[in-house]
């Protein structure tokens, strides 16, 4: 299944491979694979064996790389590593080495005093 550019899903999907470059509200479950292309974004649960993000793309969620749906094993929530950075292993890069990114963040503002 293809979620174009300029489409907005509200809902469940289930399919045996998503690849999407628009906005999904809801749960996906794939039972090859999910794509999210980089004006991707996607909000909820991604079950699938196969889970791969552009550069550029966004997903806030849980993400369960088993076949299972949430309320099995397999799904856990995104956290943050707390250790300090030289003993992390690079979080910009998944598995097959392409940028992954879950959330973008601003800069903060600064503004001089009088």
């Amino acid at each position: 299944m293809e979620v174009g550019k300029n489409a907005v899903v509200e809902g469940t999907i289930t399919a045996g491979e998503l690849i999407s470059n628009g906005r999904i509200n809801g749960n996906v479950t794939a039972a090859n694979q999910v794509r999210l292309l980089r004006c991707s974004v996607l909000i909820g649960e991604v079950h699938t064996p196969v889970f791969s993000m552009e550069e550029g793309a966004h997903f806030e969620g849980l993400h369960s790389m088993g076949r299972e749906p949430s309320g099995g094993d397999g799904a856990v929530p995104l956290q943050h590593d707390e250790r300090p950075a030289s003993e992390q292993q690079s979080s910009s890069q998944d598995l097959q080495g392409r940028a992954f990114r879950t959330r973008r963040h601003r800069p903060l503002a600064f503004s001089k005093l009088p």
